[in-house]
């Protein structure tokens, strides 16, 4: 009798002790779930734009810029598009103009107005008066500047098959844990990596991400809050953290975006890296609130940039050696519709 007492304690204790667990989980879900929700809500720039926020000003420039563009390259862009795009954008740019030096952002945008404005030259084709009006708010003699130029569309260029050469390239790229200390990356070769991140698409061409680069003590600070790095991180040269600015964002309904932008800006640094014949190795960023927190204050960068990932990287070691990492059966990574012209 006494046996089968402790048997039904012992089976509730376990029980209950489950259920401690599940709850724990779900509370530590609910918690960070509402961590993200507060700081995406505290910095993404809602349709009622802050225009004292440089950032949120020059992100609406931006995506109202490149939906210009966009519709210059579209198969038949259609005449006077965009009166609303075009009014918005240029109460914008005024307004940049007033509180903000004019900069590369605020040209590129001016430039999407003239190229909007050739397109309709270029076709003998009136443009609205409605539209003139917004337009004649602008200084014309800002059309002149040199950036502008560098806005609008390019006729396509017929692409050479390169890959093979790019298989070659992309496969033989393998992450390393040891690293040359002693072998460093100049300013020079890092504008050369950057110039080519850069080209990473992202959406509406905000150009949100940015890469943090740390050496030394702080960085060693830094990855004490990572948890992938252990037995290399006295081995590490450099440390690239990868953010995305969340004052670029202006709807819940793009929560993510600042994830699946700062992922392709990664690999693209990855590659870029791997171009100029350094390595890298990616270290995740799934980390604790808490520890997200210390990183702010660790490494300086400021609260409206969410975390992305970290990035180790320099120049291997001669002697130094590759997990092979195997890649699983190729049909496990695509799948093809039935209506699909792909034989």
């Amino acid at each position: 009798m006494l046996m089968k007492n402790l048997i039904r304690k012992s089976k509730i204790y376990l029980a209950l002790k489950k259920i401690k667990r599940n709850l724990s989980e779900k509370l530590s879900l609910v918690s960070v779930f509402y961590y993200d929700f507060k700081r995406f809500k505290l910095h993404y720039t809602t349709n009622a734009l802050n225009k004292d926020d440089q950032k949120s000003l020059e992100s609406w420039l931006l995506q109202d810029k490149h939906r210009i563009e966009k519709a210059l390259s579209l198969p038949k862009p259609r005449y006077n598009f965009g009166e609303k795009v075009i009014e918005r954008l240029i109460q914008n740019l005024n307004q940049y103009e007033n509180n903000f030096c004019k900069n590369e952002v605020y040209y590129i945008a001016v430039g999407s107005i003239k190229a909007y404005v050739d397109f309709h030259k270029k076709n003998n084709v009136h443009i609205l008066d409605t539209i003139q009006s917004h337009i004649n708010r602008l200084n014309h003699e800002d059309f002149n500047n040199k950036i502008c130029n560098t806005v609008g569309v390019v006729n396509y260029k017929k692409i050479e098959d390169t890959s093979d050469f790019f298989e070659s390239f992309a496969l033989s790229r393998q992450s390393c844990r040891n690293y040359d200390m002693e072998k460093n990356i100049s300013r020079e070769q890092l504008e050369k990596i950057m110039k080519i991140t850069a080209k990473t698409p992202s959406v509406c061409n905000r150009q949100h991400w940015k890469l943090h680069v740390f050496e030394g003590e702080v960085m060693g600070e830094i990855l004490k809050l990572q948890n992938g790095n252990l037995g290399f991180n006295k081995n590490i040269p450099y440390l690239g953290v990868i953010t995305s600015d969340l004052r670029s964002f202006y709807m819940p309904d793009e929560r993510t975006q600042p994830f699946t932008d700062g992922g392709m800006f990664a690999m693209s640094f990855i590659y870029a890296l791997h171009s100029i014949g350094a390595s890298s190795c990616a270290l995740n960023w799934c980390t604790s609130k808490e520890n997200n927190e210390k990183m702010y204050k660790v490494s300086g960068i400021e609260k409206n940039e969410s975390i992305i990932m970290l990035i180790a990287f320099g120049y291997a070691k001669s002697d130094s050696k590759n997990a092979c990492s195997p890649r699983l059966n190729l049909d496990n990574f695509y799948s093809i519709n039935e209506d699909s012209t792909i034989v």
